[in-house]
């Protein structure tokens, strides 16, 4: 994985991997809600989030200002790559450390630039894998998230080393 980026958001966005608030008709996931290592990392280091709005018809992302940064159409994105990291971050000054899973979705577009977007609130992941199908958009998942995540499901570190075994996803994430 390249290094995640948190500042100049619409100058990164193809080379590096972004946080983003992935919001469907209206409702937000966050990811930092119920996170809070992730919230207070942000807010004291200053670091930029986006906001991912998944609409009928298109995708847009916007930086950490909502500046509009990007609209895709649904037939601008080739395939889209599902997973999940365990993140381990570490707040600074203190060397407290917590792990918190991390979802990540790679759109690969049609000319040949990868956005690869990330959020902690796993229980978006069904509504993001709908969002594709209906979408008729190609998925690559090899943590087979579609057939084993709901809204409902709740991640812990056993399901996820079963899962990410065997794929890039099983590596851990270091944020500090």
């Amino acid at each position: 994985m390249k290094k995640i980026v948190f500042t100049d958001l619409a100058t990164n966005l193809y080379t590096a991997p972004i946080f983003t608030t992935l919001e469907f008709n209206g409702q937000p996931f966050y990811g930092t809600n119920r996170q809070l290592p992730l919230a207070i990392l942000f807010r004291k280091n200053s670091l930029a989030f986006a906001k991912t709005q998944f609409e009928t018809t298109h995708l847009k992302l916007f930086d950490d200002h909502d500046n509009l940064m990007l609209t895709l159409s649904p037939n601008q994105i080739i395939r889209a790559c599902l997973g999940m990291y365990l993140a381990k971050i570490t707040l600074r000054p203190l060397p407290k450390l917590t792990e918190r899973f991390i979802f990540s979705l790679i759109l690969e577009l049609t000319d040949d630039r990868q956005i690869q977007l990330l959020n902690s609130e796993t229980q978006a992941i069904p509504q993001v894998i709908s969002w594709l199908t209906t979408q008729n958009i190609q998925i690559d998942d090899p943590m087979r998230l579609a057939s084993k995540l709901d809204a409902s499901t709740t991640i812990d570190f056993r399901n996820f080393t079963v899962l990410s075994n065997g794929t890039e996803f099983a590596k851990t994430l270091e944020i500090n």
